[in-house]
């Protein structure tokens, strides 16, 4: 017997209050905040806050100078600066608001999978079902990264909206779902978006609809909220073509045993750092999910476990034992599959939750549904309290997330270079100091050029990092440096090797030295036999602005990576850029002021793309429905 849903009202509130505030307990009774100290120190609290502070004062920036010798924003797949949660970084400080983000969001992700969930099984069921879905190692590893946070809440209110519509196609219906498109298409990611996108378009072909007419409009929809972001998708396709990641094996940083697979995903959580993301199930919930596939009458729930579900689930595990099924796809090989599982899982756990709806209903437990639902908890549970452990995985403290050593910063002269031998995973040194004006030097991006990569790596100047995914700087002579604007270099085990070298010491704390180098170094310099550097230049968010010596026809270079998308500007008049040692460079002849200018799309052209989407979904809503 299905159990008045009346009965079960605290399901909707109680159990996802419960879990915002368990992803938060770590504030309160952890040595520090629940805040992961790699990833977002190196993007969310450096790229995001600076996205924020150039839209303050009117730019659109579209490139962060401070990493990567200029790391683009605009197709970056972990920046998500418009995502609906980032609105936190704008009121609070950033580690207040990662933790607060935590909270609302698993909240607000266990609130809508419940109600995803109620369409197949009753609500004391569906709450269940939310909480293991919010509770998958694959999903909950990630949900430190403000990226990633909002992967579940955005996609299941894209899946509400979709069957809302699909059902009963009306205008407020509509609206409805092109929100909730352009919020997944904002919020979750490059990578999650795309996911996302493929299983809410399998996800819209399998649920019945009102009509053929209700699908094409939805499809229309969608199309027109990823149009909104055009420029975007655009620039990620161009960037991560020419990403140094495309060229690495991703897969095989994750391959597991069969037997090992087996035991994580039923018995115990994942035995490495490597695959502590994987998914876990208990015995249990695996029969659940057999018995939903199988046994379930309903075609559209089969349709949806086994599509959706079950098939993805298994070309993961399969790349996990063999990695080489997918390793000579160029992109795919670089990326991580098991993300994949964020929405996989929720159709298993479809399955799952009618199959127990089923065991409910049994005539054994008409009487006695709360007994029912003590064994479903009892006998599920285990996958939750396994998955828990994720949230314990990283912690910080304020000062954890900050420069340091903090003595340092007074040595550091604002808009100049760092270089560091230091690995930025886990690290992150020299990014840190990318908030008090330091330009940072190594590499660590999922868009980080290759070419430009490889021709540092030729020349003997940076250092292999963490599986090829990063690099750092080696210790070599200052003059050798110097043509890529490197004025400083922090080390904590080759101080000798760089006083040897010709580096001058000027600082040591906590065990990290700190050096300068005998020129006064500038990332923009007039190139020749001998570099001569210009003192009178100015970062200027998407731009390089250089006071020009006096001076006949020379090469002026700001060492920033050629990676497109530049233009030069003389007396603001276009001018021919050119490329030096893999900068951007300009060959001018008098003139007062130049101009380099990243801007791969005018920020009119991205306002009217979003305009000209906008006013087509309203015409399209307007007109059809």
């Amino acid at each position: 017997m299905r159990p008045a849903r009346g009965t079960w009202w605290w399901c909707y509130i109680l159990a996802p209050v419960l879990v915002g505030a368990v992803t938060i307990a770590p504030a309160a009774f952890g040595p520090g905040l629940p805040i992961e100290n790699n990833d977002e120190t190196a993007h969310t609290f450096i790229d995001l806050l600076a996205f924020q502070r150039a839209l303050r004062s009117g730019t659109l920036l579209e490139i962060n100078l401070g990493a990567n010798f200029g790391s683009p924003l605009l197709g970056d797949p972990v920046v998500c600066p418009l995502a609906p949660h980032a609105i936190t970084y704008a009121l609070l400080p950033p580690a207040p608001a990662m933790v607060v983000n935590k909270f609302v969001l698993a909240t607000l992700s266990t609130l809508a999978l419940t109600a995803f969930f109620t369409a197949y099984a009753p609500l004391g069921i569906a709450s269940l079902c939310a909480v293991l879905a919010f509770s998958s190692p694959a999903f909950l590893y990630f949900f430190h990264h403000h990226p990633h946070q909002g992967a579940l809440l955005y996609f299941t209110a894209l899946l509400l909206a979709l069957r809302r519509y699909l059902r009963e196609p009306d205008r407020w219906r509509a609206i409805l779902l092109f929100a909730a498109a352009i919020a997944c298409a904002l919020g979750v990611g490059a990578h999650g978006a795309l996911l996302a996108a493929a299983f809410a378009l399998a996800f819209l072909a399998l649920t019945p609809a009102a009509s053929r007419r209700a699908r094409v409009v939805a499809i229309a929809l969608c199309g027109l909220a990823a149009t909104a972001l055009l420029p975007h998708w655009l620039e990620f396709a161009r960037l991560a073509m020419a990403s140094a990641r495309r060229g690495i094996n991703y897969q095989a940083l994750f391959v597991t045993p069969p037997t090992a697979l087996i035991k994580e995903l039923l018995i115990a959580r994942a035995a490495s750092e490597e695959t502590r993301d994987i998914v876990h199930y208990s015995p249990a919930l695996v029969a659940l999910i057999v018995a939903g596939a199988v046994m379930v009458r309903r075609s559209a729930i089969r349709h949806l476990v086994w599509g959706l579900g079950l098939a993805p689930l298994v070309l993961v595990l399969a790349c996990r034992i063999e990695p080489a099924l997918i390793a000579a796809i160029p992109i795919v090989r670089s990326i991580n599959v098991t993300r994949t599982l964020w929405f996989s899982d929720i159709f298993l756990l479809v399955g799952a939750a009618a199959a127990a709806a089923a065991f409910v209903a049994l005539p054994v437990f008409r009487s006695r549904v709360w007994l029912a639902y003590v064994i479903l908890i009892a006998a599920l549970a285990p996958r939750a309290h396994v998955a828990w452990w994720q949230l314990d995985a990283f912690h910080a403290t304020s000062e954890d997330l900050a420069f340091q050593p903090r003595e340092f910063l007074g040595l550091l002269a604002p808009g100049t270079r760092l270089a560091t031998d230091i690995d930025p995973v886990p690290d992150n040194f020299d990014t840190r100091a990318i908030p008090y004006g330091v330009l940072a030097s190594t590499g660590r991006s999922i868009l980080l050029n290759h070419q430009f990569r490889e021709r540092l790596a030729a020349a003997g100047l940076i250092l292999p990092g963490w599986n090829g995914l990063t690099y750092a700087f080696a210790p070599v002579a200052p003059d050798r440096l110097a043509p890529y604007g490197v004025r400083y270099f922090a080390t904590r085990s080759h101080g000798a090797e760089l006083q040897a070298a010709g580096w001058r010491q000027v600082g040591r704390e906590q065990g990290v030295d700190l050096f300068v180098a005998p020129a006064a170094v500038t990332p923009v310099y007039v190139d020749g036999a001998e570099l001569q550097f210009i003192e009178t230049y100015r970062l200027n968010g998407n731009t390089v602005e250089v006071a020009l010596p006096p001076g006949g026809r020379r090469t002026i270079v700001a060492a920033f990576a050629d990676i497109g998308g530049w233009r030069a500007e003389l007396d603001g008049a276009p001018l021919a850029l050119t490329s030096r040692r893999g900068l951007i460079a300009a060959d001018v002849t008098g003139g007062a002021q130049l101009r380099f200018v990243y801007a791969p799309y005018s920020t009119a052209a991205i306002v009217l793309v979003a305009l000209f989407a906008l006013a087509a979904a309203a015409g399209l809503i307007a007109r059809v429905i």
